[in-house]
Parts: C-alpha cells; structure tokens; sequence
C-alpha cells in the first residue's frame, strides 16, 4: 500500500516544483527596443513593469509582442510624461531627457 501513496505523492511534489518555478498566468514578458536616432544608442529592456536607464533621448521604440508604453523624465516612472506609444513608434523630435518607462504588454 505505501507504494501506492508514494507515486502520487511524488507526482504531486514535482507539479508543484514545476508550478513555482513557471511565470505566473498573464505575466508581462517580452522586449522593448529603443533608438535615440536611426540606428543610434539601441537599449533592449526586457519584461514589463517600470524600468530605469540611464538619461536618453528616445525617437523610435518597437515593442515584442504588442505593448502600450510611457517614457518619464524622472526615474521610478515619476516626473512628466515625454510620450506614450503603442507597438512600434517614432517621435519627430524626439523625446528628450527620458529616464524611464512604464511597459505594459497586451494579452
């Protein structure tokens, strides 16, 4: 009988290893590229939420999958909103003095 018990214990065990270890449901993953001009300073930032970087400007961000973002002039995703895009945008001028961004990934 104790063989019994045990396989499902161990199955249990181990779906739960695997469950801890997989993102959550609906977690924002995917990449935000960004260009402060045509093939000039690309930074990738990777998964959602906010994200600091060093002080740039910003004229083109592409983001994979489909994403809505914010570019901030303070860190934290604080100060004034420089502009907001959706996928794949460009900005003539660019965004000037951005130190963060807030990037939310569709569904």
């Amino acid at each position: 009988m104790r063989a019994r018990t045990a396989a499902p214990l161990a199955c249990a065990a181990a779906l739960a290893v695997l469950l801890s270890t997989a993102p959550p449901a609906g977690a924002a993953t995917g990449r935000l590229e960004m260009y402060s001009a045509p093939g000039l300073n690309y930074h990738v930032i990777e998964g959602g939420g906010c994200h600091n970087f060093s002080e740039r400007a910003v004229s083109y961000a592409d983001s994979t999958p489909v994403a809505t973002y914010r570019f901030y002039t303070g860190r934290d995703c604080t100060g004034m909103v420089l502009g907001a895009g959706r996928d794949a945008t460009q900005w003539i001028p660019p965004l000037l003095r951005a130190r963060s961004v807030d990037l939310r990934f569709e569904d």
